[in-house]
């Protein structure tokens, strides 16, 4: 097993944990969008939508400090 595929297979890991996590009418925002692209970062794999990705993350980043 590849340590990329590992990296995927966490991060993959990691979203479907914090959607259990989350309650039923939680929006969990544009995380998935993030972290999925984040694990196909990790294992050299390109973006279906680069566009998207980085605006999940602009998005994140920016609510992170208000």
């Amino acid at each position: 097993m590849s340590k990329y595929f590992k990296k995927t297979a966490i991060a993959f890991i990691a979203v479907l944990l914090f959607a259990l996590n989350a309650s039923a009418r939680e929006d969990l925002g544009d995380w998935p969008k993030a972290l999925y692209g984040q694990a196909l970062l990790a294992e050299g794999s390109p973006l279906p939508n680069p566009a998207e990705y980085v605006a999940a993350i602009t998005k994140l980043l920016t609510a992170s400090v208000k």
